[in-house]
């Protein structure tokens, strides 16, 4: 069967599970096919540990990535080709976007739009974020997705 285009939705739901549909459209059979899969995020955390790695990727489509990636230590990010979503899934400290700062925990959002200069800094605890790269052409592990 041969895929062509793709949709993609993420849903970070109650208790840090990550809901991804995936919608790809096969010329063979002329409609959308869904496929849906759930992630918890504390098991891709244990899969950090398990492999010594501060990042992970979860997600690698045309449209979008999304990698899982922990910050023990203030960590100076490269400027990317793409926008970028920090959900904060642990963690706490503070964030540098722009000429902006501002302290996050938990919870947190931030949004990095492309090119913009951003890093974590004094982190009171291990930070670990779910990234989402908005395009997907290119990642934090530094692939093309």
């Amino acid at each position: 069967m041969k895929l062509q285009a793709s949709l993609v939705s993420l849903s970070l739901l109650s208790g840090a599970t990550l809901l991804i549909i995936t919608s790809k459209y096969s010329s063979e059979l002329g409609c959308y096919i869904e496929l849906m899969s759930h992630v918890s995020t504390s098991d891709l955390a244990e899969q950090l540990e398990q492999e010594d790695t501060n990042y992970l990727e979860v997600l690698s489509e045309e449209s979008l990535s999304v990698e899982l990636a922990r910050y023990p230590n203030p960590e100076p990010k490269t400027p990317h080709k793409t926008d970028e979503l920090y959900f904060i899934i642990s963690g706490s400290g503070k964030v540098h976007v722009g000429s902006e700062r501002y302290t996050v925990a938990e919870g947190d959002v931030v949004y990095v739009e492309q090119g913009v200069e951003h890093d974590f800094f004094d982190i009171n605890d291990e930070i670990t974020a779910l990234i989402v790269f908005v395009s997907g052409e290119e990642s934090v592990l530094g692939r093309p997705a």
